[in-house]
């Protein structure tokens, strides 16, 4: 480095992105064709990135750099998009903060490209869908400007480190993702688990599939997601664009294993207050329909190895019966879709409160009660249960 120029070492969340088979695909288009696929690509993840550093107070301030000056001040995230490929770096000081927006950053691209211009094309013509594979890592990095930059008059603080490599390995393993395609390591989830109120899962992958790559690290892929805030902070009008092509997607992919994370996304944004009635009502219809084919598609087998979303996605069903309550068998429906969350998970305390709830409105509250009395016996410091279980016993 230049002498004056100092280096920083700070920590930062890495997030790196590139399109799946993107090569092939080019091999197969004439050059206007793939750099009009590269200009999709490159225009969507700029919109993103850019409209959520602003949405969440990052700043890019770097002052330029004087002798004996610090480089960095100011600075608190950097990024780039090159070809079909991006990479993102948060330093704000805060890592759990930076962890929290990388994670939402990623989830917005990948339900963006998802229905993309691209890949609506694809699922029209039954071609196989051009899938993001994502990694992410933190730790310690550089931020500093090499002496051949300084020479070119170039100033820009980079970053450099091990995280910023490993995130780039990690993305090119994120192929191998059922879920999310959304791969985390082992020193990222150590971040994630330092705010525990963070509304997200992650799933182990089987390491061994990492020989000779990248040793003694796991990996986990994001399983759950965020609702409200991946659709609300997307750029101006592209909210309403990806709620369009959602609705195209499920009535053209065949329930596919590799895109459960739609799901549960899409139906909890769904399950919110709606003033708009007619929507709201066309909302909960498509939830039944789409919730129901893709849940009937699973085998036992399958149940078992996705049941987190299963699981998820049957409690949603239920909602939607339970709150659609226009036709004579919606509430039994609500009910019995209820009871077969509990087949599965007999202590899941959400499906049990909203099966009394079913109980109620067929007025048998006698089931209520026994089903409040359980929560209870499940877990004994359930304030609402108790609270609940008191007004049955008044009627």
């Amino acid at each position: 480095m230049n002498e004056g120029i100092k280096d920083r070492e700070i920590e930062a969340v890495t997030l790196f992105g590139n399109l799946e088979h993107s090569t092939a695909v080019g091999e197969l288009r004439d050059l206007d064709n793939y750099c009009k696929l590269l200009e999709e690509f490159q225009q969507l993840t700029f919109n993103i990135i850019t409209k959520h550093l602003e949405e969440y107070k990052y700043s890019k301030r770097a002052k330029k750099a004087r002798r004996g000056t610090d480089i960095a001040v100011g600075k608190d995230y950097d990024w780039n998009i090159y070809g079909d490929s991006f990479h993102i770096y948060l330093y704000s000081g805060n890592i759990t903060y930076d962890m929290s927006n990388i994670l939402l950053i990623a989830m917005k691209i990948q339900l963006a490209w998802f229905t993309s211009q691209t890949n609506m094309k694809n699922m029209k013509e039954d071609r196989p869908l051009l899938d993001l594979n994502m990694g992410i890592d933190s730790g310690m990095v550089i931020l500093g400007v090499r002496t051949w930059r300084h020479e070119m008059g170039d100033l820009t603080p980079r970053i450099e480190g091990q995280p910023v490599n490993r995130s780039r390995t990690i993305a090119m393993l994120a192929n191998n993702g059922k879920l999310s395609k959304i791969f985390l390591s082992e020193h990222a989830t150590k971040v994630i688990r330092m705010k525990p109120n963070l509304p997200i899962r992650l799933v182990q992958e089987d390491t061994s599939t990492l020989e000779g790559i990248i040793q003694d690290i796991p990996l986990y892929e994001l399983a759950a997601y965020w609702d409200h805030e991946v659709f609300d902070f997307l750029p101006e009008g592209m909210k309403e664009e990806i709620l369009g092509n959602l609705e195209q997607a499920f009535q053209r992919i065949t329930p596919a294993k590799t895109h459960l994370w739609l799901y549960p996304l899409v139906f909890r944004y769904y399950l919110r207050n709606e003033e708009d009635q007619m929507l709201k009502i066309m909302r909960l219809d498509s939830i039944i329909k789409y919730g129901v084919s893709l849940l009937r598609s699973f085998t036992e087998e399958e149940i078992k190895r996705y049941c987190d979303y299963y699981i998820t996605i049957n409690n949603m069903i239920g909602m939607a019966y339970f709150l659609r309550n226009r036709y004579e068998d919606d509430i039994r429906m609500a009910a019995n879709t209820f009871r077969e969350t509990l087949r599965y998970t007999p202590k899941n305390i959400q499906a049990v409160f909203k099966l009394a709830e079913c109980m109620i409105a067929y007025k048998n509250y006698n089931a209520a009660s026994k089903l409040y009395r359980y929560i209870l016996n499940v877990d004994p410091d359930n304030a609402k249960a108790r609270e609940l279980l008191e007004e049955m016993e008044k009627i």
